[in-house]
């Protein structure tokens, strides 16, 4: 529906617009005209009954069905775009971290390959040094053990020809007894 003609208050015109059924505010100079000029032709209650179609304010204003369907479907846009730039956004970042974890996979499969071989020639070093070290320790030994063969040997000759000696002195001794004591028993049985 559209006004036909414009309403003129003194010096103040509104021109003729589409009714569109949303309440406009009104500054409080708007507000004042209409109220003067519109109380010399109408009852002032009648004159205040109107204008409390037209709030004095944004805020007073109530929401139409249009705005509310408006808003909303603004809102539902924002929404919309904010799903697809997350969507984006955790696309790129799933991305990111499979590349990340791919690089972690690869760095940590060179690291153990790398400590695997550094483990094997470590091993291998020590093998080598115990091998050295146990064929060092046996040839040691060896000549110890030939060392203490021989002492031992020595020793053992030394004390085999002292025992010798003294099992000839004591065979002597016992011979030089026995003959003592026939002597005796042929001196004894002679007398």
């Amino acid at each position: 529906m559209v006004i036909a003609s414009p309403i003129t208050t003194g010096a103040t015109s509104i021109a003729a617009r589409p009714h569109t059924g949303a309440r406009v505010a009104l500054t409080e100079r708007s507000r004042s005209a209409l109220y003067l000029g519109l109380s010399n032709i109408v009852d002032e209650e009648a004159v205040q009954e109107m204008m409390s179609y037209f709030p004095a304010r944004d805020v007073e204003e109530p929401v139409t069905k249009e705005f509310l369907r408006a808003e909303v479907s603004d809102l539902r846009a924002e929404m919309s775009d904010l799903k697809a730039s997350l969507l984006r956004d955790m696309s790129s970042l799933r991305s990111e971290l499979r590349e990340e974890m791919s690089e972690l996979r690869t760095e940590l499969k060179d690291d153990m390959s790398q400590l695997r071989t550094e483990l094997k020639d470590d091993m291998s070093q020590l093998r080598t040094e115990f091998k050295s070290d146990m064929s060092q320790l046996r040839t040691e030994l060896k000549n110890d053990t030939s060392q203490l063969h021989t002492e031992l040997t020595g020793e053992m000759s030394s004390m085999e020809h002292r025992l010798i000696e003294r099992i000839n002195r004591t065979q002597a001794w016992n011979f030089l007894a026995m003959i003592a004591f026939a002597g005796t028993i042929i001196a004894a049985v002679r007398i």
